[in-house]
């Protein structure tokens, strides 16, 4: 909330920070605040009778949004409603980064649509989804875990044979993509090491499943890249 209305510059008071109410629970006797060990006795006794599945002991938090939710389900239905990518570019921003930004999946789809597509097929990686990902990280916060972890969707392929599958996936033809080598590709500011999948053994030595095969995580994925437009 505090987030939410600071940046537009609005004050928000919750109900509970309410004047009447404050002078409301100032005339109650002191005995009724508590019961035993149990503390807000009004508050808890009031809730309990208007929102019964509501009302049962949780750990204390703030008030908050449904940030994770909006991202993993409503992010592309928003974006595409809002023509994100055009108003973004409207204003400065180069269509192809913004791709770069929401994945791979998304630049190789817009790039195949514009025709023929040169991927490497000298670079082999890990792709992973970061659906997935945030699962793992979740995962890991839960436990309190530390370390270094090297978490991945399973299996390997190269870019190439990557951007092909994209495309079948999504149902499109895959043969727009055309295998070129590293040393024929544009160059990038960052060279990419040719063979660099991630194996993800510290995360299976603490007991952790391997993440989904990176072909189920591209079936999960893509729909909602789709959706996007």
């Amino acid at each position: 909330v505090d987030r939410m209305s600071m940046a537009h510059g609005l004050e928000v008071r919750v109900p509970l920070l309410s004047n009447d109410l404050l002078e409301y629970a100032g005339h109650l006797p002191l005995p009724l605040w508590k019961r035993g060990r149990r503390t807000k006795e009004p508050l808890r006794t009031l809730s309990e009778t208007l929102a019964p599945t509501l009302a049962g002991p949780a750990p204390k938090h703030g008030f908050s949004f449904p940030i994770d939710a909006w991202l993993r389900n409503d992010l592309a239905r928003h974006w595409r409603a809002w023509e994100l990518t055009a108003r973004l570019a409207g204003i400065g921003f180069i269509p192809t980064e913004i791709d770069r930004l929401r994945g791979s999946l998304a630049s190789i789809l817009r790039g195949a649509a514009r025709g023929p597509l040169d991927v490497v097929d000298d670079q082999v990686g890990s792709p992973t989804w970061t659906g997935d990902l945030a699962d793992a990280v979740l995962a890991l916060a839960e436990r309190r875990m530390s370390g270094m972890f090297h978490v991945a969707n399973a299996g390997a392929v190269s870019r190439y044979d990557f951007a092909r599958a994209i495309l079948e996936v999504a149902g499109r033809d895959p043969g727009v993509v055309r295998a070129v080598a590293t040393k024929d590709a544009t160059p990038r500011a960052a060279a990419r090491p040719p063979y660099a999948p991630l194996d993800g053994v510290g995360w299976r030595s603490e007991g952790f499943d391997p993440l989904p095969e990176w072909r189920d995580a591209l079936s999960r994925a893509l729909p909602g890249i789709l959706d996007a437009g």
